[in-house]
């Protein structure tokens, strides 16, 4: 008895693993997230309110409080919405989320900046790293956004205090930036995304290779605030510790959340667990009317040209009658 239950529980196992197999599921990965970019005839830029994501299937990701590392906290937005798609060989992802509170200044050391970032493995593997910061055998590369990058007029403390004087004071020199002195990629950039890098925590840094950019918009014209957040990296691979996209690939993807408001700021956020992105083969559908001016345009001048002739021919003057 013992060795057919044995027997049938082999069985009952190769039948799963076969399932698996023909399902093309990766057990590693949350089944409760599926997204997937198709192939866009339209470049959407980095404007969340391009048509080109009007008619792009989004999915909800439910996001939860950080509770595996030191800052704990977070969990103050519940979910964001997450569009996709790539155009000429580069992938846009759409990323949205409600916060009633616009945070764009980091001024003083009270004030903290909304973002959000997207994070993948370093290569794609049958086992997925950790959420957090990924480990040793497993690195991630996250794209950072935060919306006080995005604010020209905080770059410099005259943008931020324009009343402000100093007798003498080296407003770009290096006593006053010993940030920028030293190659702080954020002091010398200003970029509002970054591409950065990790394989644990406390070893996120910016990666060497910048390529990722990003843009935000708040809009409060629905009677509550909402961030919308389009990132685009090319899908060649920039350098170690990041990965390269191709078409039919399929990604592990997590998404974090940080509200300002609430004081949130490096590991006390609300996060996602891995989901699946799959960069498809298939065409976004182009919006009905596209294609038809190839059409419309000749119908309307071979119309116009025969009611032009009718006319005249109505118009013209009857031949006298022959003469008896």
């Amino acid at each position: 008895m013992t060795r057919r239950r044995a027997l049938v529980g082999l069985f009952a196992a190769a039948f799963v693993a076969a399932g698996l197999m023909v399902m093309d599921v990766n057990p590693a990965v949350p089944q409760t997230v599926a997204l997937t970019a198709l192939r866009s005839s339209r470049d959407p830029g980095l404007d969340p309110n391009s048509g080109a994501w009007d008619d792009v299937q989004q999915v909800e990701i439910p996001l939860t409080a950080q509770e595996v590392t030191y800052p704990f906290g977070g969990g103050t937005i519940a979910g964001v919405t997450v569009k996709a798609i790539y155009h000429d060989r580069s992938l846009y992802l759409r990323v949205e989320w409600a916060d009633d509170t616009y945070n764009a200044e980091t001024n003083s050391v009270t004030k903290f900046a909304d973002g959000v970032a997207v994070e993948f493995p370093a290569t794609a593997k049958s086992s997925v790293p950790s959420v957090c910061m990924g480990q040793a055998d497993g690195g991630v590369n996250v794209w950072q956004w935060r919306a006080d990058r995005q604010q020209p007029a905080t770059v410099w403390p005259r943008g931020v205090y324009p009343n402000g004087y100093v007798d003498e004071y080296p407003l770009r020199g290096k006593l006053a930036y010993p940030a920028l002195d030293v190659g702080n990629p954020v002091a010398r950039t200003h970029r509002a995304a970054q591409d950065l890098v990790a394989e644990g925590f406390g070893t996120l840094a910016p990666s060497s290779v910048q390529t990722v950019a990003a843009h935000g918009v708040f809009d409060e014209s629905a009677g509550h605030g909402t961030w919308s957040v389009v990132f685009r990296r090319p899908f060649a691979k920039p350098g170690s510790g990041q990965p390269g996209f191709a078409v039919r690939d399929k990604l592990d993807v997590a998404f974090a959340v940080w509200q300002g408001q609430e004081d949130e700021r490096n590991g006390k956020k609300s996060v996602s667990q891995f989901g699946q992105l799959v960069l498809s083969s298939n065409s976004q559908p182009s919006p009905p009317w596209t294609g038809w001016w190839f059409v419309a345009i000749p119908v309307v001048a071979l119309l116009t040209f025969g009611l032009w002739r009718f006319a005249r021919w109505v118009g013209a003057p009857k031949p006298a009658a022959p003469t008896p």
